[in-house]
């Protein structure tokens, strides 16, 4: 399982209050009021909106927050020996570690069309309990390449990049750094 980075929850209002102090953008006494566009604050808002989730699909997944999705995920063909598909949760941009039952560790996530997804067709080439193999497929789903032959598939863990509730930023460091880097080129 990989190992999560640091991360911290502001809110909305406690993040671009904490952007707005490190941009140097400081309230004065002068006011300007404008009723053909969105005020500075709103269009600060969908800014961070837009760096943020611009962050959590470009960045590293060891520089992001991670969720655990287990229990909002469903797991279908529960069939032994037999390949798996997980259906993930609306929420989900990226998964980043899948575990089953009877697997020897986390299966290695892959997209689908490559060398070791294709390989995954062949019975005999395919990832097994000692190495398993997740192949990320269209729609949210994950084929999960190859549960134990001797038990049902049971899903252990689920960690993934998510879309946080609406209203709450999960940060680390990296990501809100990328959030500045983004507010600062505009």
């Amino acid at each position: 399982m990989p190992m999560p980075a640091f991360s911290y929850t502001l809110s909305e209002s406690e993040l671009i209050a904490r952007l707005r102090r490190l941009l140097f953008m400081e309230p004065v006494d002068e006011s300007v009021s404008r009723t053909d566009s969105p005020g500075a604050l709103r269009r600060m808002e969908l800014q961070v909106a837009d760096a943020y989730i611009d962050g959590l699909i470009s960045l590293d997944p060891s520089e992001l927050p991670l969720t655990d999705l287990t229990p909002e995920a469903v797991l279908s063909n529960p069939l032994p020996g037999q390949p798996a598909t997980l259906i993930l949760p609306p929420r989900c941009l990226r998964p980043v570690s899948v575990r089953m039952a009877g697997w020897g560790r986390d299966a290695t996530i892959v997209k689908a069309g490559t060398a070791v997804a294709l390989a995954q067709d062949n019975p005999f080439s395919r990832g097994g309990t000692v190495r398993p193999v997740a192949v990320v497929e269209p729609a949210g789903k994950l084929t999960l390449y190859t549960p134990p032959r001797n038990l049902a598939p049971s899903l252990l863990a689920l960690l993934a990049i998510a879309l946080p509730p609406d209203g709450l930023y999960p940060l680390t460091q990296p990501l809100e750094h990328h959030i500045l880097s983004r507010l600062a080129s505009r």
